[in-house]
């Protein structure tokens, strides 16, 4: 049998792939993209690279997007439409058209969180953290640090009025990756920094401890490694973070964590009973449950209004039907509930039985919902 070229039916090359079919295209998107081609990239780069030798986050250059099959081009620069290149390594774009086909098109992928970016590649619990509590968050992602979690931070909107935003060179609603945590004293008080980078690679921090600041000091700047800097990387302190950042995304993805989870769709008032068991092999470990509701992009909804559906989850031991519960009025927006094992294992014997009741108590749309379960080591079964 012949080999042939694999072609999307489910994603052709067309508008329909670019835009959302339900929202107004705006007249000036619309010849834009209307004048972009679609090839294979075989055709455009006969000696195109998909292998990864290393990972570099300068292999990706954000484009007019926000974020081997037919990839729409730029017939003037024959580029890649969004996603930019460099070093001639095009899994970025192959993982850019997977992306927009979970999304529906390619506009659905515009802008976004960061966390839920985390989910979907790694499968492990995300949170995403307000700043409210300066000495809750130092000590939260002092640890997430220390565990070499994944950490991005999103920078506050045009409309929230900082003062010097632009002046500042901080990029508005845009996500950073957070690098490195660190305190230490100076001048006989606690100096806490935060590493972090554009992942444009340029436009870095202009404030206090940049780079070039008189702040510096010879041992200081040893101990932070500035000379070691790399292009869009800064550091800053906590108290501006605050004040320019609106959020912080934190991915607990970790090799030695082993994970499982279940999607379900669940309507007003239904309850939905899930039972998993933990070994006692696992007593010294601690287990996190997380519950979410499907983003409104890849559930194809338009509001941007959107809101997610408010629940109640019911977390217990279960031993001769006998159970404990503690009751949870919480939003399915990416809510994290932490269970020391040790605490709850001494009541029972040999395993642990759990059970995880979930009720919808406010309804915004039929959400699907996913059902991840987290713990340092062994397996659990559901």
């Amino acid at each position: 049998m012949e080999s042939q070229m694999f072609y999307d039916d489910e994603f052709p090359p067309n508008l329909r792939s670019l835009f959302n079919p339900e929202k107004q295209i705006q007249d000036s998107a619309k010849i834009r993209h209307q004048s972009l081609i679609w090839a294979r990239i075989s055709k455009i780069y006969p000696n195109y690279n998909v292998r990864v030798e290393k990972i570099n986050p300068n292999n990706i250059v954000q484009g007019s997007l926000g974020n081997y099959d037919f990839i729409p081009i730029n017939p003037q620069t024959n580029q890649p439409a969004f996603t930019q290149l460099s070093n001639n390594e095009y899994w970025p774009v192959i993982l850019e058209k997977a992306w927009a086909k979970i999304h529906g098109c390619y506009e659905n992928c515009s802008s976004g969180r960061t966390y839920e970016t985390f989910s979907f590649l790694t499968g492990a619990p995300c949170q995403n953290i307000k700043h409210q509590d300066p000495e809750y968050f130092w000590k939260f992602i002092k640890d997430s640090d220390q565990q070499l979690h994944i950490i991005s931070a999103e920078s506050f909107d045009e409309q929230s009025q900082i003062p010097n935003f632009d002046s500042k060179d901080i990029v508005s609603n845009h996500a950073y990756s957070v690098i490195l945590v660190k305190e230490v004293v100076h001048n006989n008080k606690k100096l806490r920094l935060m590493k972090l980078r554009n992942p444009w690679g340029k436009k870095e921090w202009k404030g206090d401890w940049s780079k070039l600041d008189q702040n510096w000091t010879p041992d200081l700047a040893k101990q932070f490694g500035l000379k070691y800097l790399k292009e869009g990387e800064f550091y800053m302190t906590t108290n501006d973070y605050f004040k320019y950042f609106a959020s912080t995304s934190i991915c607990k993805f970790n090799e030695s964590m082993q994970r499982t989870s279940l999607q379900f769709t669940q309507k007003l008032n239904q309850i939905t009973l899930i039972e998993f068991e933990v070994p006692p092999s696992c007593q010294d470990n601690q287990l996190e449950l997380m519950l979410y509701q499907t983003s409104h992009k890849t559930g194809r909804v338009t509001d941007r209004y959107y809101e997610n559906s408010q629940i109640r989850m019911i977390v217990g031991m279960s031993k001769n039907l006998s159970i404990k519960m503690a009751c949870l009025k919480l939003c399915l927006s990416l809510m994290l509930i932490k269970i020391p094992l040790e605490n709850l294992i001494l009541l029972l014997d040999l395993k642990t039985h759990f059970i995880v009741l979930i009720q919808i108590v406010q309804l915004q749309i039929m959400p699907s919902i996913m059902f991840i379960m987290n713990q340092t080591s062994g397996f659990i079964q559901i």
